[in-house]
């Protein structure tokens, strides 16, 4: 699901962009499009709409086999390291329920996500976007 999905400024070589997830959904493939070519890296930002949680995640993939991220968590001053994924977002302060998402393809028009949830989430994720042609 990636209801919201808009631009936030766009070049001839890069899209800076955000769309949201809604953490009750089920692990699937998410498609963001509109972006107008297929990007060839994409940084995401991942972050949670509850601003209480104290974590955000930022994340690098360069193609469906190359994606790691690097997730923050202000709450218990911790930096984690994920090799096979693009995003986290958090269901709860402690980690211990999350949706992962990782770049599976890039797409003519924008990329796809794959995503796993881990225990019950609830909740919006935004996540912001950097596409580079």
């Amino acid at each position: 699901n990636a209801a919201g999905t808009g631009v936030l400024f766009s070049s001839l070589d890069f899209l800076v962009g955000a769309t949201t997830r809604l953490l009750s959904s089920v692990g699937t493939t998410s498609s963001v499009t509109g972006i107008g070519f297929k990007p060839r890296a994409v940084i995401l930002l991942g972050a949670n709409a509850d601003s209480t949680l104290g974590y955000g995640c930022i994340g690098l993939s360069s193609s469906s086999s190359a994606n790691r991220a690097i997730e923050i968590d202000t709450g218990g001053n911790r930096v984690f390291s994920h090799n096979t994924l693009s995003v986290v977002l958090r269901g709860n302060a402690a980690g211990t329920s999350n949706q992962t998402g990782a770049i599976s393809s890039f797409d003519n028009d924008g990329f796809s996500l794959s995503w796993a949830v881990n225990g019950t989430v609830a909740g919006t994720g935004n996540i912001y976007f950097l596409a580079m042609r």
